[in-house]
């Protein structure tokens, strides 16, 4: 009795002891955006962006912004979403915007949709400077289209100072086989070695003083967008940290793997994990 007496206290102690703090287990994936958050409007259909995003926690890293492929939406990371909750991540810090139409009938470019990422990256830092004015850059983790529209939203905007690390998953940076001119809209910019993709990676593939982190397939063998030797390296950076993730893992992973597999999604996490800021006063 003597010793489960002092084990109930100690466990009474250590309670009392705890910080009081909402662990990430507590939290709730959103199914929009908070009160007080202003989605822009999206530019090739003339309504507000969807997505979700904030609403709960304080921030102490910079806020990511999960950028999806052509044809898809926001939901496309809810699994990535739910693990960086698990890593202690808050609401407050995560975000996901759909961008275009989310439809096979209708081919999202890249140049007619870079105003959506500049749009979005602003009012999440207009949002989390609310709560944390020592908020100054997000992070981005971008997946198979998304790559080459937050490149090309940076170079034309000159974003260069409101992003602190890019990810990239599976993206077409030197293009892809897949396109020749003529096929579609975005097929007309990233076919390989068009004027489109020349002109997004001059002068220098990795504008400073932001981070780049890549990671892709690497063999030409999983990945069907970059199949065989002369692609399987586009989605790779200049100058960037470059992760062949199936080569590094010994693992098998088609394109959308790429972006939800356990291993990729901490590669993601370990590349954005140390960008901290100071919490507000």
């Amino acid at each position: 009795m003597r010793k489960l007496t002092l084990a109930l206290l100690l466990v009474c102690v250590m309670t009392l002891c705890m910080p009081l703090t909402v662990y990430a287990a507590d939290y709730q994936v959103p199914t929009a955006f908070p009160k007080g958050f202003n989605a822009p409007i999206d530019e090739t259909k003339g309504v507000a962006v969807g997505g979700f995003g904030g609403g709960a926690g304080i921030i102490t890293h910079n806020p990511v912004i999960f950028v999806h492929g052509n044809t898809r939406a926001a939901n496309d990371w809810l699994s990535v979403y739910k693990y960086f909750l698990s890593k202690g991540y808050t609401p407050n810090e995560l975000w996901a915007i759909s961008w275009g139409y989310n439809s096979l009938q209708n081919i999202d470019a890249n140049d007619e949709n870079i105003g959506d990422i500049k749009n979005f990256v602003e009012e999440v830092l207009r949002y989390s400077q609310t709560i944390n004015p020592q908020v100054k850059k997000v992070d981005i983790i971008s997946h198979s289209l998304g790559p080459t529209i937050v490149r090309k939203a940076i170079k034309v905007y000159g974003l260069e100072e409101k992003v602190g690390t890019h990810v990239m998953i599976a993206g077409a940076n030197h293009g892809m086989e897949l396109c020749t001119p003529g096929i579609n809209v975005v097929c007309d910019e990233l076919y390989p070695n068009s004027p489109w993709v020349q002109a997004l990676n001059s002068p220098v593939e990795n504008p400073a003083p932001i981070k780049h982190v890549t990671i892709y397939d690497g063999t030409g063998k999983y990945d069907k967008a970059f199949l065989g030797d002369r692609i399987k390296d586009s989605p790779a950076i200049k100058g960037g940290i470059n992760h062949p993730i199936n080569i590094e893992q010994k693992l098998t992973l088609a394109h959308d793997d790429l972006r939800i597999h356990p291993a990729a999604m901490e590669l993601q996490y370990q590349s954005v994990k140390e960008d901290l800021i100071e919490q507000g006063k």
